[in-house]
Parts: structure tokens; sequence; C-alpha cells
């Protein structure tokens, strides 16, 4: 298993970042470092462990609940 280069908080971010990636490397992105993998999941693995890759981690907004109406408060 791969132990998470320090840039990345956590396995879960992990995979997201390296699945962005992929799909960058599946659209014609050049690779950014040499390797033998040919499939691009391992390639941006690959890119994101030898940390040549820049990302910014954005705080998730947070959920808005719509607001309930209590059943004796309806119109009807």
């Amino acid at each position: 298993m791969y132990k998470l280069p320090p840039s990345v908080p956590s396995k879960y971010q992990f995979v997201l970042i390296a699945a962005e990636r992929a799909k960058q490397l599946q659209q014609g992105a050049a690779p950014l470092v040499k390797t033998s993998h040919v499939k691009p999941t391992y390639r941006a693995i690959d890119e994101l462990m030898h940390e040549k890759l820049e990302f910014e981690i954005r705080e998730s907004p947070e959920p808005e609940y719509a607001e309930t109406l209590n059943p004796d408060d309806t119109n009807g």
C-alpha cells in the first residue's frame, strides 16, 4: 500500500486528487513524471506520490436544510 505524501491530508483526498488527474491525463494532458505505467490512474498516482501536482483542498460548504413545516401550519 502507498504511504501518503505529506501534502495530502487523507486517503480520501488522495483518491479524489488522483482521480481528477487521471481524467486530465485521459483527455490528453502531458504526464509530469516518467513512469513505466500506461494506465492514467497509475500515472496520476505516481505524479501525486512524487509531489508533482499542485492542488487546493477546499472546505466543503455547510449543507442547507430545507425548512420543515409543522403539519398543523399547513393551509388547507
